[in-house]
């Protein structure tokens, strides 16, 4: 899976895709490197911290967290993306490990 948990909560490794008709996120995206990451697709363009702003509004929604819980942690320029989501590692691993099992 694309998180492992952290001494606040979760890191997750994603892949956004700006510009695009809806922020949603859309499923797991293998990685060159052989990992993984959450791709998830975003309305808002790739210009002056809009779409990492919409981002974090759609994870933390997809969660039930304040925005505040959600920040990134690495990558903020790039389309790979590293994330700090604060709370209960395994609430959130079970919610987002919810989500995918929808989407297969």
């Amino acid at each position: 899976m694309p998180w492992h948990a952290t001494s606040t909560g979760l890191r997750l490794e994603l892949q956004a895709r700006p510009g695009r008709p809806k922020t949603v996120p859309t499923g797991l995206k293998p990685l060159a490197d052989g990992g993984v990451a959450l791709a998830i697709d975003v309305a808002a363009p790739p210009e002056d911290g809009k779409a990492n702003d919409a981002l974090i509004a759609a994870l933390a929604k997809l969660l039930g967290l304040q925005r505040s819980a959600v920040r990134i942690a690495t990558g903020a320029s790039a389309r790979r993306k590293s994330l700090q989501i604060d709370g209960d590692a395994a609430r959130l691993a079970a919610q987002l490990a919810g989500w995918l099992a929808t989407k297969k």
